[in-house]
C-alpha cells in the first residue's frame, strides 16, 4: 500500500483517500482471480493499471483527474443490494447524461429513462466453465466475491480472463422466485461499451497476417469432404454465418448449431463440447469465421446423417468480412495429430480487434464504423456490430430448451460427447430420436415462391442485417404484407402494400408462412416469460418456440431476427402481423435499452412448456397467452391467486380445445439443420381456437346493444297488427324478448368465465372482477331421461367455472303512445324505454376451473364410487384403486387435497372411538378398518338397503374385509406393517388438525373462495369453527315478495324487505361440530330422532338462498360459531286459552347460516328413496273440480302479453323499473295441446326472470278461477311461487311441422281434449256475419270522412284502422262449425285481390260501416238495402268464389274448449223441413273455431 501510494504523494487528501480504497478493493477483489494468462502481476500494478485507464477514460491524463464521486463495488454487493435497474458510464458528462435521457424517453414518451448510479466495476470475463458447474456458455462478469451473469453486443475470444474495467453498463434485477434463487440469478449485467483491459496497453486491431489460413477449407469443399468419413481426420472451414441457432439443452448436455455459407452452398456445424459453448456470443449472422479441430460425425435421427461436430482441440477465429474473399489458395486437410494448432493463431492479442472492436478510446476518437447505429457516446465503445443472441441462464437446467418431455426421453444417452480414434460414430445421438422426425416430412423444393405472403426482393438488400438473402425469381403471392409494416423505417426492409384482408372470417384454414429477416426496436413486452413483444409498436413478435431465457429484451431494445417466420392475422387478440422464431431462426440484441422496465413475476412461465406438452399451434398458443392475461384482469386477486392463473388457463385451454390437435412432435435436428426448412410454424390456422373469452361485462354490453338493434316493433305486431287501435297496439309492444345461442355469436362465439354467486338477492349470478349477470339455472336430474329440473344443489356456489353453453336473453320494456301502425318507426312516440339482460344456463354443461371445499368433496366421492364399481385387471389380478390411494401415506394425501380441496369426510369421536366411513356405488359394499388403542369398531357398508357387520375381537384377531362385485369375496391377508403404520401416522395427523383446529383447511377455503356464507361472494368463514346443524327436506316454499315482517335488523328500519318461506321437515336431533361438516354424506346420528314440520323464514340477505332451494330436496342447515342446539328449534306463536293453533313453529334464518345441499348419493336408503310431492298438469288443472281453491301445476309458456301497468304499494330501495307490472302467461303442455291462461300481479314482487316463451315454469299455490263464460284460468297470489324446470329451445319459438288434420265431428265431440290448433278440410256453406269498418286509433268510434265520429266528448283524432270480421259455416262431411275470420284472411275467404279489397277500403270510408248478415238464403244490411256496396257483397258472398271447398288452419274457440257432450246447452231442439213434413231433432251447438290461415291450392299437403 504504502509504494503504492508513494506515486500520490501530489495529490489531495480526498483524492488519496479514494486511490486507498481502490487499491484495497483491487487487492481483495480482483487479484485473487487472476488467471495465468495475465502473468506475473502483482495488486500494485494492477491498482495503477486501473488508475490510468480511469483517467483516460473521464479526461486528459495531463490532468490527472479521479472519478471521485464514483465509488468501487463488488459483484455480490451489486446483486445483493442493487434492487432498481440503473445504469453507469464512466465518460459521461452531465449535459451528455441528460442529453442521452432526453433521447431516450422522447424515443418511448411511456418510459423512463435507467437512473444513472456512480459505481465502478471491475473484474474478469469468464465463459462459464467453472469447476463448480457445468459449462454453458454463459459468459460472467467474476471477482473474488461472485459472478453474475452479463450480455455483450460484440464480445471477443481475447477479453476471457483478462482484468478489465467496464467503463459503460446497465444492471437489470431480476425477480426473486424463491430462496433457492442462486445469487448471480438475481440480476444480470449489459456491457454496452467494450471492456478495457488492465493489464496491457497493446492496440487490439486484427493482423490478417496473424492467422493462417491455408490449410483451411472453404463451405463448399468441406460439404464434399463429410460425404466420406475418415478416421482421425480434422478439417478447418471458414465462411460467412449465415445462421446462429438457439442453444438447447437435452438430457443435461447443451449444445447448438451454427451453419456457414459460401455462395449458394451452406454447411451445418454442431457444437455439444462444454469449452465450445461460449461461441454462440461470439458468432453473429453475417460475420465470417473460421473453425478448426472439426470432425465429420453421423448424427441419427436426421435424414443428413453427416455433419461436422465440435471437439475439444476445436477454436474458433473471427475474420474480417473482405479477408474470405481475397483466399485462393487450394485447401488442404489438417490432422490434429500433426498439428497442434491446426488454427494458427499469433500470440493472443495479436488477432484481439478480429471482432471489429479496436482499443477502447474516449469518445470522438474516430469515425463510428458501426452498422447497427449506437448512441453518440456510446459508438466507440461498441463499433464491433457482433451483437451476442441472448441464451439461458447459469446453473445446470434439466431442459431449459423447453423441448417436447418425449424428445428428451429420446435421448436417454445423454448425447455422449464425441471421442477422437476408432470411435466410427462419435456423436451418438441415440436412435429414438429418429421416430421424433416421423410426423413430418421436407418439403419439396420449388422454384418461384408461392408463399402467400410474399415477400418482396428488397428484403435481400438489407445490410443492416449482415445477411443478405439468396436472389429469387417473382413472387406471384397475392397475400402480401399489411400496409404498416411497408412504412418501417427501422426494419430497412421494405414490403409491399398490400389491400384489406379478403376474408377475414374466423374459419379454420391452413395458410403458410414466410421466412424473413427483420430488424426493428422492441417497444412492449407482452409477456416477456411467454416470450410475447412488440416491434416497432405495429408487429408483434413470439419467442416462445425457443429456449425463453433470454436477457437484454426490454423495451428500446434494437434487434435483429434472421429466418423468422412472419405469419399473418395467427389471432385476433394480437397483432395482424405476426413474426414467431423457431429453433432455425436467429436472434441478436444489437443495441441495449435505455430505459428501464418494471420487474414482474415470470407468471406466465409454465405457458411455453404447456406449448411443447401438447404441441400447439401457434393460434392456440396466442390464444392460451390472452386467456391468461384476462383471467389475470378479471379474476387476481380476488376469486385466484397470481400464482395459480396459468393452472386456471390450462384447465380453461382444455376444456375448449378438445377436438382440435396441435402439431406433430418437434424433430430438433431437423428443424435446425434440414433444407428446405420446416416446422410447426411453417404452417398455422387462422384464429383457433373459434372462441372469444369475454367478462362478465362484455357480455352484458353485448345483449344490451344486441337487445336494441335487433328490435322491429312492426316484427312484435301480430297478423292482424294493421287493424290495432291505440289501446291495443302499445300493449303488443310494450314486452318482447331477444334469445340468442353464445356459441352462435358473430363474429366468434361467445366464452364466459366467472365464479357463481348468491348475492343478496334472490337470483343467482355469474361474476367477475369486471361485473355480475344474472343465471337462470336448471340441472339434469338424476334419473335415465336426461330430463331438467331446478338447481338445487349449492355445492355450485363458489366455483369458478368456464360457461360455453349459455343462452343470452333480452326483455325489452316499452312505454309507448304509438296512434298506430303507420307510426311505428317515429321514435318521438317512445316515452320510456329500458332492458334486462340475463343468461340461461344448465349446470352440468358449466366446466369446473376450480371448484369450492364442497364441490371438490363432491366431485371426489363421485370419482371413488366410479372407481370402485369397475375393476381394472392387469396380469390377472384385481387393481384395488381407491384403497391403494388411501394407503399410500400422509404426504400424498396432503398433496391430493391442496390441489382439489378436498375435505376429510370421517369423523372422529370423543374418547378415542373410531370414526365411521360409507362408501355407496350400485352393485358393490366395501368396509374399512381403523385401529386404536387395542378397540374395535365395526364399520358398515350399504348396498341397495342392506347392511353388513363383521367384528374383529380383542388380542389382535384378524378381520375380513370383503369386496363383492358379482358375488365375489377377496380376503385382505396381505396387509403389511408399512401399510399399518402408515394408517398409524394418518391418524396422528388428522388428530393433529383437528387439535390445531384445522388451520390449513382455512387456508384452502380462503384459496377457493366459498361464496356460501356471504352474500357478496366473498370467501367462506373459516370451516374450523364449532357449529351445529340439522337435516331438513322441503315440503314447499312461498314465493318471493314484498312484506311487511316487523322485523328490524341492526342498522335498518323495520318495513317491507324481501322475503319468504320454507315449509320444512327436520330429520333426527341437532348435531354438534367441531367443524362446518359441509355436503358429507349423511350419518346415522343425524337420522335418530322423530321428524317434525317447522316454517322457515328467509328475510333481507338470507333470501339469496331462493334459487336453490327446491321441494322435495334434502339440506343441512348449519349455525356457525355455536354449539347451542335451541339456536335450531322453531318458537311457536302464542295462543290464548281455549284456542287450538294449527300452525307449524317457524324459524328465522340468519345471513350467516348456511345450507348444503345433500344429493341423494349422500342419503341413507329410507330417504334417497323419496318422492317429491306432485304436481299437476295443464289439463288436469282444465278439468279438475272447481273446489279446489290453490293449485299447483306446470307447463310450457306459449305465449306472453303485458297488460295495463298497475299501482306498486312498495317502495324499493333500488330503482325497479318493473314495479306495478301485470303479465298474462299462455301455458301449455304440448306446442299445439291444451292451454291456461296464468294472470301475474307483480306489484309486491321482485322480477323473476326466466319467463319467456318456451321455458317450463312450475306454479305453486295459484288460485284457480272460472271466468264469466265458464272458462278456467289461474291468477297468482301473494303466497305464489313461480320456478324454472327446464329450458326451451332457441332456434324457433313454433313448431315447423303443419298442424294434424281434424274432423268437424270429432273435434266438436272432443273439444280441446283432442287439440287446439288443427288443419280442417272443408266447404264454405255460406258467409254468417260480415263487418267492415273504419275505427278511431284512439277512441275506438267510428271514423267518417277524415274525422271520428265521437261527440261528447269530442275527439280529435287525426288517424283510422280498417277493420273486418266474418264469420262462414263451413262442413266436411262430419260435421259442421262456424268459423271466424279476422281481418288479414277476409279476403281470402272472399277471394279478393289485394288492389280490390284496398278499393273496398276506400269505399267504404264514406260511410265508415257496414255490416251484413245472413237473413234466409240472402245477406241483408241494417240500412239501406238499396246500397250498390250491399248488393256488391251480397253478390260476392253467394258466389262460388266464396262458397268452394278450402283448406284451413284454425284454432279452437275458448268457447268450445269443453267438449260437448259434457256441455249442459249441448242437446238443443232443431227443426227441418223436407217437403211436406217437418222434423225435429237435438242437435249440439256447431264447434267455434277461428281461422289463422288459409291454404290455397299450392299449399296443401
Amino acid at each position: 500500500m504504502e509504494s503504492f501510494m508513494d506515486n500520490f504523494r501530489e495529490r489531495s487528501e480526498v483524492e488519496r483517500e479514494w486511490l486507498q480504497e481502490l487499491f484495497v478493493f483491487v487487492r481483495d477483489n480482483l487479484f485473487p482471480v487472476l488467471g495465468p494468462t495475465t502473468g506475473s502481476v502483482s495488486p500494485e500494478q494492477l491498482s495503477l493499471a486501473m488508475i490510468r485507464r480511469v483517467e483516460r477514460a473521464v479526461g486528459s491524463s495531463s490532468a490527472r483527474s479521479l472519478p471521485l464521486s464514483y465509488r468501487l463495488i463488488s459483484v455480490a454487493e451489486l446483486v445483493t443490494w442493487q434492487r432498481t435497474p440503473c445504469c453507469s458510464n464512466l465518460t459521461w458528462s452531465t449535459a451528455q447524461h441528460r442529453e442521452w435521457v432526453r433521447e431516450a424517453e422522447q424515443a418511448l414518451p411511456n418510459h423512463k429513462a435507467l437512473p444513472r448510479a456512480s459505481l465502478l466495476l471491475i473484474g474478469c470475463l469468464s465463459d462459464g466453465c467453472d469447476p463448480e458447474r457445468s459449462c454453458d456458455g454463459a459468459w460472467r462478469v467474476r471477482d473474488a466475491t461472485g459472478t453474475v451473469h452479463c450480455e455483450l453486443l460484440s464480445p471477443s475470444p481475447l477479453w476471457l480472463g483478462l482484468p478489465v474495467l467496464f467503463p459503460c453498463w446497465n444492471y437489470i434485477p431480476q425477480p426473486a422466485l424463491g430462496k433457492d434463487q442462486e445469487v448471480e440469478e438475481r440480476g444480470y449485467l449489459e456491457l454496452v461499451g467494450c471492456p478495457l483491459p488492465l493489464t496491457s496497453d497493446i492496440e487490439m486491431t486484427f493482423n490478417p497476417a496473424g492467422v493462417n489460413l491455408k490449410r483451411a477449407v472453404g463451405v463448399r469443399e468441406a460439404a464434399e469432404l463429410i460425404q466420406h468419413r475418415v478416421r482421425g481426420l480434422r478439417v478447418k472451414v471458414y465462411g460467412e454465418v449465415s445462421g446462429v441457432y438457439p442453444l438447447l439443452n437435452i438430457a443435461g448436455k447443451s449444445l447448438f448449431c451454427l451453419r456457414l455459407r459460401e455462395g449458394r452452398h451452406t454447411l451445418p456445424l454442431l457444437v455439444t463440447e462444454p469449452c465450445c459453448l461460449w461461441w454462440q456470443q461470439c458468432v453473429c449472422v453475417g460475420g465470417s469465421v473460421c473453425v478448426s479441430g472439426l470432425r465429420v460425425c453421423a448424427l441419427q435421427g436426421w435424414s443428413g446423417n453427416r455433419i461436422l461436430c465440435a471437439t475439444s482441440q476445436s477454436s474458433l477465429t473471427l475474420l474480417p468480412d473482405t479477408l474470405i474473399q481475397d483466399l485462393s489458395d487450394p485447401p488442404t486437410l489438417d490432422k490434429h495429430t500433426l498439428d497442434p494448432d491446426p488454427v494458427g493463431i499469433d500470440p493472443p492479442l495479436s488477432d484481439c480487434s478480429s471482432t471489429g472492436c479496436p482499443l477502447p478510446e474516449r469518445r470522438g476518437a474516430g469515425p463510428d464504423p458501426d452498422p447497427v447505429g449506437l448512441d453518440p457516446p456510446l459508438s466507440d465503445c461498441s463499433s464491433t456490430g457482433c451483437p451476442l443472441p441472448e441464451r439461458r441462464g447459469a446453473g445446470p437446467d434439466p431442459d431449459p430448451v423447453g423441448i417436447d418431455p418425449p424428445l428428451s426421453d429420446c435421448s436417454s444417452t445423454r448425447c455422449p460427447l464425441p471421442e477422437r480414434g476408432p470411435d466410427p460414430d462419435p456423436v451418438g445421438i441415440d436412435p429414438p430420436l429418429s421416430d421424433c422426425s416421423s410426423t413430418r416430412c421436407p418439403l419439396p423444393e420449388r422454384g418461384p415462391d408461392p408463399d402467400p405472403v410474399g415477400i418482396d426482393p428488397p428484403l435481400s438488400d438489407c445490410s443492416s442485417t449482415r445477411c443478405p438473402l439468396p436472389e429469387r425469381g417473382p413472387d406471384p403471392d397475392p397475400v402480401g404484407i399489411d400496409p404498416p409494416l411497408s412504412d418501417c423505417s427501422s426494419t430497412r426492409c421494405p414490403l409491399p402494400e398490400r389491400g384489406p384482408d379478403p376474408d377475414p372470417s374466423p374459419i379454420l384454414r391452413p395458410k403458410l408462412s414466410k421466412a424473413i429477416s427483420y430488424k426493428g426496436v422492441l417497444t412492449s413486452v407482452l409477456s416477456a416469460a411467454a416470450g410475447l413483444y412488440v416491434i416497432d409498436g405495429k408487429v408483434g413478435l413470439c419467442l416462445a418456440y425457443q429456449p425463453l431465457q433470454r436477457r437484454g429484451l426490454r423495451p428500446g431494445a434494437e434487434i435483429e431476427l434472421h429466418d423468422v417466420h412472419f405469419l399473418y392475422r395467427p389471432s385476433p387478440h394480437f397483432h395482424p402481423c405476426m413474426l414467431c422464431v423457431c429453433l432455425h431462426s436467429s436472434l441478436r440484441v444489437t443495441s441495449f435499452s435505455r430505459l428501464g422496465s418494471e420487474v414482474d413475476l415470470p407468471s406466465d412461465a409454465p405457458l411455453p412448456w404447456l406449448l411443447l406438452e401438447r404441441n400447439l399451434g401457434v393460434s392456440q398458443y396466442l390464444w392460451l397467452c390472452h386467456c391468461c392475461r384476462a383471467l389475470r384482469d378479471r379474476l387476481v386477486p380476488r376469486w385466484v391467486k397470481e400464482e395459480c392463473v396459468y393452472v386456471v388457463a390450462r384447465r380453461l385451454f382444455e376444456c375448449v380445445v378438445t377436438s382440435e390437435k396441435g402439431g406433430g412432435r418437434r424433430d430438433i435436428y431437423r428443424e435446425m439443420l434440414q433444407e428446405p426448412h420446416h416446422c410447426p410454424l411453417t404452417e398455422y390456422s387462422v384464429s383457433s381456437p373459434v372462441c372469444e373469452y369475454v367478462s362478465v361485462s362484455d357480455c352484458v354490453c353485448v345483449m344490451e346493444k344486441e337487445c336494441w338493434s335487433s328490435l322491429s316493433l312492426s316484427s312484435l305486431l301480430p297478423a292482424c297488427g294493421s287493424s290495432l287501435t291505440q289501446a291495443e297496439l302499445n300493449p303488443s309492444i310494450a314486452w318482447s324478448v331477444g334469445l340468442s345461442l353464445g356459441q352462435d355469436s358473430q363474429p366468434r362465439p361467445l366464452l364466459l368465465v366467472g365464479v357463481l354467486e348468491l348475492p343478496g338477492t334472490h337470483t343467482l349470478r355469474l361474476r367477475d372482477q369486471t361485473g355480475a349477470v344474472t343465471c337462470v339455472a336448471v340441472e339434469t336430474g338424476d334419473d335415465d331421461s336426461g330430463g331438467q329440473r331446478a338447481a338445487n344443489n349449492t355445492a355450485w356456489i363458489g366455483c369458478l367455472v368456464c360457461v360455453q353453453r349459455f343462452t343470452m336473453v333480452m326483455e325489452r320494456f316499452l312505454q309507448s303512445e304509438f296512434p298506430s301502425y303507420r307510426h311505428l318507426d317515429q321514435d318521438s312516440y317512445i316515452t320510456d324505454k329500458h332492458c334486462r339482460v340475463y343468461i340461461q344456463l344448465c349446470l352440468n354443461d358449466l366446466q369446473i376451473l376450480r371448484p369450492s371445499a364442497a364441490m371438490a368433496s363432491l366431485l371426489l366421492r363421485e370419482n371413488i364410487r366410479t372407481t370402485q364399481g369397475g375393476e381394472r385387471v392387469e396380469g390377472g389380478e384385481r387393481e384395488e384403486m381407491s384403497e391403494t390411494e388411501r394407503e399410500k401415506g400422509g404426504e400424498e394425501r396432503e398433496g391430493r387435497r391442496e390441489k382439489w380441496g378436498e375435505e376429510r369426510e370421517g369423523r372422529r369421536e370423543k374418547g378415542g372411538e373410531e370414526r365411521e366411513e360409507r362408501r355407496e356405488k350400485g352393485g358393490e359394499e366395501r368396509e374399512g378398518r381403523r385401529e386404536k388403542g387395542g378397540e374395535e369398531r365395526e364399520e358398515r357398508r350399504e348396498k341397495g338397503g342392506e347392511e353388513r357387520e363383521e367384528r374383529r375381537e380383542k388380542g389382535g384377531e384378524e378381520r375380513e374385509e370383503r369386496r363383492e362385485k358379482g358375488g365375489e369375496e377377496r380376503r385382505r391377508d396381505d396387509v403389511s406393517e408399512r401399510k399399518k403404520r402408515s394408517r398409524e401416522e394418518e391418524r396422528i395427523e388428522e388428530n393433529k388438525e383437528e387439535r390445531e383446529g384445522g388451520a390449513k383447511r382455512a387456508r384452502q377455503n380462503h384459496t377457493e373462495n366459498e361464496t356460501c356464507s356471504q352474500p357478496g361472494g366473498g370467501a367462506s368463514l373459516p370451516g374450523d369453527r364449532p357449529c351445529i346443524s340439522v337435516v331438513m327436506c322441503v315440503e314447499g316454499k312461498e314465493g318471493v315478495a314484498w312484506r311487511n315482517e316487523g322485523i328490524a335488523c341492526e342498522g335498518e328500519e323495520a318495513g317491507l324487505s324481501l322475503c319468504f318461506s320454507v315449509r320444512a321437515d327436520l330429520i333426527g336431533q341437532i348435531q354438534r361440530w367441531g367443524r362446518d361438516p359441509r355436503n358429507c354424506p349423511l350419518q346415522e346420528r343425524e337420522t335418530d330422532g322423530q321428524t317434525r314440520t317447522v316454517e322457515l323464514l328467509f328475510v333481507r340477505s338470507s333470501v339469496r338462498w331462493f334459487p336453490l332451494i327446491q321441494a322435495g330436496s334434502f339440506y343441512r342447515l348449519i349455525a356457525p360459531n355455536t354449539q347451542d342446539p335451541s339456536v335450531l328449534i322453531g318458537c311457536r306463536v302464542a295462543g290464548r286459552s281455549g284456542v287450538v293453533l294449527h300452525t307449524n313453529p317457524s324459524l328465522l334464518v340468519r345471513s350467516d347460516w348456511r345450507i348444503h345441499t345433500l344429493t341423494h348419493p349422500l342419503l341413507t336408503t329410507p330417504y334417497s328413496q323419496f318422492v317429491s310431492q306432485k304436481v299437476m298438469s295443464v289439463a288436469e288443472v282444465l278439468d279438475c273440480s272447481s273446489g279446489v281453491d290453490l293449485v299447483s301445476f306446470h307447463g310450457v309458456i306459449s305465449q306472453r302479453i303485458t297488460l295495463q301497468r298497475g299501482t306498486t304499494t312498495h317502495t324499493p330501495t333500488q330503482r325497479d323499473v318493473e314495479a306495478g307490472l301485470s303479465v298474462r302467461l299462455t301455458v301449455c303442455v304440448e306446442p299445439r295441446g291444451r292451454s291456461l291462461q296464468v294472470y301475474l300481479d307483480l306489484s309486491l314482487t321482485p322480477y323473476p326472470p326466466g319467463l319467456v316463451p318456451g321455458n317450463t315454469v312450475q306454479f305453486t299455490s295459484f288460485q284457480r278461477r272460472l271466468s264469466r263464460v265458464g272458462g278456467v284460468y289461474c291468477r297468482s297470489v301473494p303466497v305464489s311461487c313461480l320456478t324454472i324446470m327446464a329450458l326451451g329451445k332457441t332456434d324457433t319459438q313454433s313448431c315447423d311441422s303443419p298442424p294434424p288434420i281434424i274432423l268437424l265431428g270429432v273435434w266438436a265431440l272432443a273439444g280441446a281434449e283432442q287439440c287446439i290448433l288443427g288443419r280442417v278440410r272443408g266447404h264454405v256453406v255460406c258467409v254468417l256475419y260480415l263487418q267492415l269498418q273504419w275505427t278511431c286509433s284512439l277512441c275506438g268510434s267510428i271514423y267518417t270522412q277524415e274525422r271520428c265520429t265521437r261527440s261528447q266528448p269530442p275527439c280529435n283524432s287525426t288517424s283510422a284502422v280498417f277493420q273486418a270480421e266474418a264469420k262462414a259455416a263451413v262442413e266436411d262431411g262430419s260435421g259442421e262449425a262456424h268459423i271466424w275470420f279476422s281481418c288479414p284472411v277476409i279476403s281470402g275467404l272472399l277471394g279478393l285481390a289485394m288492389p280490390q279489397w284496398e278499393g273496398l277500403q276506400r269505399s267504404l270510408r264514406v260511410r265508415g260501416h257496414l255490416r251484413v248478415y245472413t237473413r234466409g238464403r240472402s245477406l241483408v244490411c241494417d240500412v239501406d238495402a238499396d246500397d250498390p256496396l250491399l248488393h256488391y257483397l251480397s253478390c260476392v258472398c253467394s258466389s262460388s268464389t266464396v262458397c268452394r271447398p278450402l283448406t284451413l288452419i284454425c284454432t279452437l274457440h275458448t268457447r268450445s274448449h269443453t267438449p260437448a257432450a259434457r256441455r249442459e246447452d249441448s242437446a238443443q231442439l232443431k227443426r227441418f223441413t223436407r217437403g211436406d213434413r217437418e222434423f225435429v231433432t237435438r242437435m249440439p251447438p256447431p264447434l267455434q273455431l277461428t281461422c289463422t290461415h288459409i291454404l290455397e291450392e299450392r299449399e296443401r299437403d
